[in-house]
């Protein structure tokens, strides 16, 4: 009865997913009590629920994937309701200190870290739109696939797939307890479960933050700390999302002051909790790997430079033991995902280090594109006469960093200012220099951050690759305030201020405004109960020609899709399969897609195809029916997609121009394609409406996308 109920719960909201992955993170923290809570127990409780909820978590997420191995249940509810019985037990066995009383202290700090995190919340319970790029396109895709497939599969189209994802795994229970209303999934309303848990996993990840600063300076340092990380844009913005890297903060950036105190204390406890943390930091991005290398390489340097207490001289055995058993123990908990790469691609970090590892469905074009996209990122790039990237200058590193907190332009797609880390990253370290004050605790982190910005720096300056180094970052922040000399308490706090203001301002104020405000438009959805189609619809800036934006752009064509979908599905005939170019946001699909760009795998033999009729035939070898190609010109520039929308949809007045743009290959195949009438135009989408001057009419601009249908060869 109690089964029934939960998995038909409702007619269809997002409400169900977020009571039940609220229910389900809960389950995580009582489990990771059972696992961990004697190794927390000397820590606020504070860091105690976030490090033990992290830490269930990932467990969680570990045993799910050796589940996948064998293959999914049709409904995750049974197993939801085993998870809740038994962190139930976890969060009343070790109920005294969970919820251990503490003393008088102001909630002013904690309601407003607590309120930050709120006007995320409709983010995270309304349908994902087109700026949500990463969510939909593969960390909700590839667990919606894996749900679909009933098992952890190999998709050899999504290279990401691959990539370490503990996380994504959390995201299958999300959108599997989320979505069921009945029969199937409604992947609209699951994805509310997803992203509630990534809204949890950063809530756990400001108690681990705010606790382990507290433990040192006080709890008044702590919620400092807390506010600190809160009010970093890229973080804030995360919380709306699918995105990993708050939750890979809540690992890596938690084993980094762990490791500090482990150091310093001299406490095993520490020691082991930080090598658990950095092994699901391992299990969720790659860029683990530096930051365990900073780590390891700060214990051992320190192993040499830092005395022990009473002056005696400095073990350099203490710091590499330390480094040994942390990076062993992260190892162990990591290894399924580096194995699972070796037997479905050769290749334990794919698609990375080709030219070592090698690896299947992979090429040295593939990487060297990968790696040409990596590098536009930042600054300090350099090239050599032909234009090849050849690295980064190192005198650039001061401005990269300097970037980081207030050019976040320099370091993500677009330069939104939501993209930010945001001048508190720098003060914390910088105060602690410069104040003389800093003791090894402060050194170890300081280096650790140093490390891992160099290393940063010369690979690819993501803003929110470095989410991460904002952990021990609040952790100095908190200390500035509360051990520093007054002086930079009161720079500090004065810093935070703004900061907070500013964040409030872009995700509070700005997101309020009508027409564009991107919160009153997700309040305003939850309040109305519109049906999920109509949100991602909305036009943004109507008629006022390409201006005008749709929140999703491609949900035109992918509903189009679902529908021949269905029919086809109602008529015992095959969904029709799309490939898709320059569009990889294929979460709402439910036909077959692929990803077909060249770069993204090697299914399609972009390195012997010569001719239209050779490239069509790739295609449907690989079963696709339709093709869809984006034509944003954001994505393409603005002449190609005026020149294919003109000679595909055969409107000369597209494009008056003599010389046609350069066109990529596949581009130019897709045109030679339809004109030999081995594609045919099936519909074009998202075409902006401008007033015609003079007159009272509108006009239709050029589309934003295409959909093609493959032409049967004759017999």
């Amino acid at each position: 009865m109690l089964l029934a109920q939960i998995e038909t719960m409702g007619t269809g909201n997002p409400y169900k997913g977020f009571v039940l992955a609220v229910l389900f993170c809960l389950a995580g923290t009582g489990i990771g009590a059972l696992l961990v809570g004697r190794l927390v127990q000397s820590l606020p409780k504070t860091a105690q629920w976030g490090l033990c909820g992290g830490i269930g978590l990932g467990f969680v997420g570990l045993a799910t994937f050796f589940l996948g191995l064998f293959g999914f249940p049709d409904n995750f509810v049974p197993y939801f309701l085993v998870l809740a019985v038994i962190g139930a037990f976890g969060i009343w066995r070790h109920r005294q200190h969970l919820f251990a009383p503490g003393g008088a202290e102001s909630v002013a700090l904690p309601a407003l870290v607590f309120f930050i995190l709120l006007t995320r919340l409709p983010a995270a319970l309304t349908p994902s739109t087109g700026a949500d790029w990463d969510s939909i396109s593969h960390q909700m895709a590839m667990s919606k696939e894996w749900i679909s497939d009933g098992k952890l599969s190999y998709i050899p189209w999504m290279h990401h797939s691959n990539i370490p994802a503990t996380v994504n795994l959390l995201y299958v229970w999300g959108l599997d307890l989320g979505g069921h209303f009945g029969e199937g999934i409604n992947w609209f309303y699951a994805q509310a479960g997803a992203k509630t848990i990534a809204w949890m996993l950063g809530l756990f990840a400001i108690l681990s933050v705010g606790g382990l600063t507290a433990h040192r300076f006080g709890r008044t340092a702590g919620n400092v700390a807390a506010l600190a990380f809160a009010v970093t844009p890229v973080v804030l913005w995360e919380f709306g999302t699918a995105y990993q890297d708050v939750s890979h903060a809540l690992f890596a950036g938690s084993a980094m002051i762990l490791a500090a105190f482990a150091f310093t204390e001299r406490k095993r406890e520490y020691m082991i909790l930080a090598g658990i943390l950095l092994g699901f930091g391992l299990g969720t991005k790659y860029t683990a790997f530096q930051f365990g290398a900073a780590l390891g390489l700060t214990l051992l340097l320190a192993g040499f430079l830092v005395k022990n207490k009473g002056e005696e001289p400095a073990k350099p055995a203490r710091g590499l033991v330390q480094a040994l058993w942390i990076g062993l123990i992260a190892l162990v908990l990591a290894s399924p995902w580096y194995v699972r790469n070796v037997v479905n691609t050769g290749n334990p970090v794919y698609p990375f280090y080709y030219s070592v590892f090698d690896g299947k469905n992979w090429s040295e074009a593939n990487a060297h594109a990968y790696a040409v996209e990596q590098s536009q990122f930042g600054i300090g790039q350099q090239y050599d006469a032909s234009g090849e990237f050849t690295g980064r200058s190192p005198t650039a590193i001061p401005g990269s960093v300097t970037a980081l907190a207030i050019q976040p332009d320099r370091q993500i797609n677009g330069g939104l200012p939501l993209g930010a880390i945001g001048p508190l990253f720098v003060i914390g370290i910088l105060f602690w220099i410069v104040s003389g004050k800093s003791k090894a605790e402060h050194g170890l982190l300081i280096s650790m951050i140093a490390i891992s910005l160099l290393t940063w720096f010369f690979l690819t300056q993501q803003s929110r690759y470095i989410i991460t180094l904002m952990v021990p970052g609040a952790f100095l922040i908190g200390g500035a305030f509360a051990a520093l000399p007054r002086a930079f308490s009161v720079l500090t706090s004065t810093g935070i201020a703004l900061q907070s203001a500013y964040t409030l301002y872009l995700f509070v104020w700005l997101g309020l405004q009508p027409e564009v405000g991107a919160l009153r438009a997700e309040i305003n959805q939850l309040a109305a109960e519109n049906p999920p189609e109509h949100y991602l619809t909305e036009a943004i800036f109507e008629n006022q020609g390409d201006l005008q934006q749709l929140r999703f752009p491609f949900w035109e064509a992918n509903s189009q899709l679902n529908e021949i979908g269905a029919a086809a599905r109602a008529a015992g005939q095959p969904p029709p399969k799309v490939a898709l170019f320059d569009e990889v946001r294929g979460y709402y699909l439910t036909v077959p897609y692929m990803w077909a760009n060249p770069g993204v795998h090697t299914l399609i033999p972009y390195d012997k195809i010569k001719t239209a009729k050779e490239f069509v035939d790739a295609l449907r070898s690989l079963g696709v029916t339709h093709v869809y190609i984006n034509l944003d010109a954001n994505i393409i520039g603005q002449d190609r997609r005026l020149y294919l929308s003109s000679k595909i949809c055969n409107v000369a007045d597209w494009f008056t121009r003599e010389e046609p743009p350069q066109l990529a290959n596949y581009q130019q195949w897709i045109l030679d394609s339809a004109a030999e009438g081995l594609m045919q135009l099936y519909n074009t989408y998202d075409q902006p409406l401008e007033p015609i001057p003079n007159t009272s009419d509108m006009r239709r601009l050029p589309p934003r996308g295409l959909l093609l249908q493959m032409v049967q060869p004759e017999e």
